[in-house]
């Protein structure tokens, strides 16, 4: 089902992240999602952030999973 409101899940981070998307494939994937008219944005230089038609908010994170903007975190 889509709606025009927000998504009620999330306290306010993203709600699903694909880590590990390689640097080469994020370039890709914005110049595909700004062709297709997607709006979204680049944050930390490593990380796309964009929303499902429901309202979710999505991240594709191109650091491998434990790692956060080069660093370790898990």
């Amino acid at each position: 089902m889509t709606t025009t409101e927000p998504s009620p899940r999330g306290a306010g981070g993203p709600e699903a992240g694909l880590h590990g998307a390689a640097r080469a494939e994020g370039a890709a994937l914005r110049a595909n999602l700004d062709a297709a008219g997607v709006a979204c944005q680049e944050v930390g230089g490593s990380s796309l952030c964009l929303r499902e038609p429901d309202g979710a908010r999505l991240e594709v994170i191109g650091d491998p999973l434990g790692e956060m903007h080069g660093r370790t975190v898990l």
